[in-house]
């Protein structure tokens, strides 16, 4: 597996995720469609978050599709890598299983798709999210991860 997993997307109050574009780029390896999943934030729309994402992966020359904005499983499928947002894991675990996204994203990855984290992103790279500290807002049907 080919995995980034940053705990925030910010270091040192700097600008957004543009501290991590080098080795974000480098965990990519060339990878130029991208699927993000925005379903962790909390203080974004999923449209606005994904295009901050955009902007920031601006220097990639990638094309970044929120997995939000049409069949998440198809574009989980059609793209070379992923990126999941940070925000709330309850959340974002939560819309994974209902969606049936969390199964499609865990065998793409397991293939080998590259996959980029950060916060609520890295804790459902692992098998639970027993260990988080985020505040439990919503109940996922599981923990597993």
């Amino acid at each position: 597996m080919r995995l980034l997993l940053l705990s925030s997307s910010r270091a040192a109050g700097g600008p957004w995720l543009t501290w991590a574009v080098d080795d974000i780029a480098e965990t990519l390896d060339g990878a130029r469609t991208l699927a993000f999943v925005p379903w962790a934030g909390v203080t974004l729309a999923w449209d606005a978050y994904t295009e901050m994402l955009r902007d920031a992966l601006a220097p990639l020359k990638a094309q970044v599709r929120g997995v939000h904005e049409g069949d998440s499983g198809a574009i989980l499928a059609d793209a070379e890598a992923v990126l999941v947002g940070g925000g709330n894991t309850f959340r974002l675990l939560e819309r994974l299983q209902v969606t049936g996204t969390l199964d499609v994203l865990r065998a793409r990855v397991r293939d080998g798709m590259p996959y980029v984290g950060w916060s609520a992103g890295s804790n459902i790279a692992c098998p639970t999210i027993r260990t988080t500290n985020d505040m439990p807002v919503i109940e996922p049907p599981s923990f597993e991860a």
